[in-house]
């Protein structure tokens, strides 16, 4: 179960910006940094906009290494190469490792105080789709990577944000037959609130999914989620 974008280049950039005046204006210039690999051939953002760099200059993201997926059938990335998350400040890139057995992470969200989510392999195969790799959403913390779990029974879930608090949103699968499953595995999803140990299904509107998501107008360190809702006769959007 997959539910960040791909990036599309080769290369991984921050653009960091400083600012000086000449001939009365202010000016901005920007230095493009390659922010590596672990071997492999690419490294990625979750997006190009949020949640990706903290005022601290530390980003956060995923990169390649040399060894071929083990699952090609449900590849991680595109290229089929293990990915780790990684955290990324002052040139130096710390590998943020996978879950007991896994094989990819991905970091996909850094809040201001430095709190990092995203998801993670745990080497498990998910029971009810055939060949199918779990992944578990999870939190980097204080130097230790926590499995957020499930709810409902199901096998997987996913975040998608953090805010300093240390509230993670995002979605889990359940073992309800959907044939019109958000992720297309075939069972409903529905949104999450993690927090201090405990995740919350945040409901729906009457239909059987929903995903919770965040981005920077939400305000995610005061506690805003973006709450997708599937009605069954249509998607709506709400603000928890």
């Amino acid at each position: 179960m997959e539910f960040h974008t791909r990036a599309l280049g080769l290369i991984f950039w921050a653009g960091l910006v400083c600012t000086g005046h000449l001939a009365a204006q202010e000016h901005h210039h920007y230095k493009l940094i390659d922010l590596g690999t672990f071997g492999g051939p690419a490294s990625y953002f979750a997006n190009g906009f949020d949640g990706i760099l903290n005022n601290r200059g530390t980003a956060a993201g995923w990169a390649d290494t040399s060894t071929p997926d083990p699952y090609p059938g449900f590849c991680v990335n595109t290229d089929c190469f293990v990915s780790h998350a990684f955290a990324w400040r002052n040139g130096s890139r710390t590998d943020l490792g996978v879950l007991p057995g896994g094989s990819s992470s991905y970091a996909l969200w850094i809040s201001q105080n430095g709190l990092i989510t995203g998801n993670s392999q745990n080497g498990a195969i998910d029971p009810l789709v055939p060949g199918l790799p779990e992944i578990r959403a999870v939190l980097w913390r204080d130097g230790k990577l926590i499995d957020l779990g499930t709810l409902g029974g199901g096998h997987e879930s996913a975040a998608s944000a953090v805010n300093n608090r240390g509230q993670v949103a995002g979605a889990f699968n359940n073992t309800i037959a959907d044939p019109f499953s958000l992720v297309g595995n075939g069972y409903e999803v529905r949104a999450f609130l993690w927090q201090d140990g405990a995740m919350e299904d945040l409901g729906t509107l009457g239909g059987p999914d929903a995903f919770a998501f965040t981005h920077k107008r939400a305000r995610p360190d005061h506690g805003t989620i973006v709450h997708e809702l599937d009605t069954r006769a249509d998607n709506r959007a709400t603000a928890t």
